[in-house]
């Protein structure tokens, strides 16, 4: 691993906004400094991933900011492309808060450009050309200030006539999470002629365990394709939607995943690669500990995680796709499985001698599970 990429947003101070992440953990200087020097101590290099379009929907839910002009109607997560005091004051300090000489400007989901203030824009021309006059001013931005640009690329995906717009020097962060026998915008991008990453996912959003059984195929399937497409590498996403309900450590076998089909694709196998993986990080040749990974990240299994950490006073979650898909059935894997497991764990416990904190972590998950429904 020699890359960081912290995704910022509202996760940075800002002295002429002081209420932006206030509560949410947003970073200060000297933390900012402090992440950059630990890294550089292992030979990390931290690259900031700020948004300059869409999601500043964390921002703009504070009281002070919900009222300012935004460029966009519909999702409210949007600034006004041309100009924002927001957006110049933010990005600003954004763009100096981290030494790399990399920077990330997200525009990743901007869907609401075409609504609101950018109507006009829009009519005078078209989506693909507002969308590639916007990344030029960024590019340029950037460029006075020696940064080299990444940004996402799903909306180019959906208005492939950006690429003869915009510099060739960007480079673009493909990201796809769902499973496909095939990603074609690798190919896209390589035929293009630029330099990209693809970008899977670990899959730990809006789940209190992985959904390894999404990530295992999509890690494999996207980073095999940007080998066959000269990919310039691979970066995984973690994300932290609907509030992180995922332990980071339980993210580390995804990470782990991705290392071993970055690094030797073809002699990636999941079966070979779970035997390698619990028996270093465990520190113990027996593998009984598989079969709890099995259960955790079944798919029906996943199905009740999404209110997992909700307030008693709240209503619950909007029901998501895992709701609306055998419910009952759920239930029932549960209570078939929840004291096998922690019976599992228990043994598995005496022969570990490596990371035991971390089974501490899975006997409290499967504890919830088996009290929490």
């Amino acid at each position: 691993m020699n890359t960081y990429m912290p995704y910022l947003e509202d996760m940075i101070q800002f002295e002429s906004f002081p209420e932006i992440g206030v509560d949410r953990g947003a970073l200060s200087k000297n933390e900012i400094r402090e992440i950059v020097k630990f890294a550089d101590e292992h030979f990390v290099e931290v690259i900031p991933a700020f948004q300059t379009l869409g999601h500043y929907e964390n921002i703009l839910s504070q009281k002070n900011l919900y009222n300012m002009p935004i460029g966009q109607a519909r999702l409210r997560w949007m600034l006004q492309i041309p100009k924002h005091i927001l957006f110049r004051i933010t990005f600003k300090r954004s763009i100096r808060a981290i030494p790399s000489k990399y920077f990330h400007m997200g525009a990743d989901e901007s869907y609401d450009v075409g609504f609101g203030n950018s109507r006009k824009l829009v009519e005078q021309s078209d989506l693909a050309t507002v969308h590639a006059n916007h990344y030029k001013r960024i590019y340029d931005i950037c460029n006075k200030n020696n940064k080299e640009v990444m940004m996402y690329g799903d909306i180019i995906l959906s208005h492939p006539e950006i690429l003869e717009k915009i510099p060739e020097d960007i480079t673009i962060v493909d990201w796809h999470y769902f499973p496909k026998f095939n990603y074609p915008s690798a190919k896209t991008f390589d035929t293009a002629g630029f330099n990209y990453i693809v970008s899977p996912t670990v899959w730990n959003f809006n789940a209190a365990f992985p959904e390894n059984f999404f990530a295992i195929p999509n890690i494999q399937t996207f980073i095999e394709d940007g080998i066959n497409n000269n990919s310039m590498g691979m970066i995984n996403s973690s994300w932290g939607d609907f509030g992180a309900e995922t332990f980071r450590e339980y993210n580390l076998y995804g990470y782990a995943w991705s290392a071993q089909c970055s690094w030797n694709i073809s002699e990636s196998d999941a079966n070979n690669f779970n035997k390698t993986f619990f028996k270093q990080f465990f520190g113990t040749n027996d593998n009984k500990i598989e079969l709890i990974y099995k259960n955790l990240t079944d798919p029906v299994n996943q199905l009740v995680w999404g209110n997992i950490w909700r307030h008693p006073l709240l209503d619950y979650r909007k029901a998501d796709w895992r709701q609306f898909n055998f419910p009952q059935a759920s239930k029932f894997y549960l209570m078939k499985n929840e004291n096998s497991d922690l019976e599992i764990l228990a043994n598995f416990k005496e022969s570990a001698t490596n990371n035991k904190e971390f089974l501490d972590l899975l006997e409290f998950t499967l504890k919830l599970k088996k009290n929490g429904f």
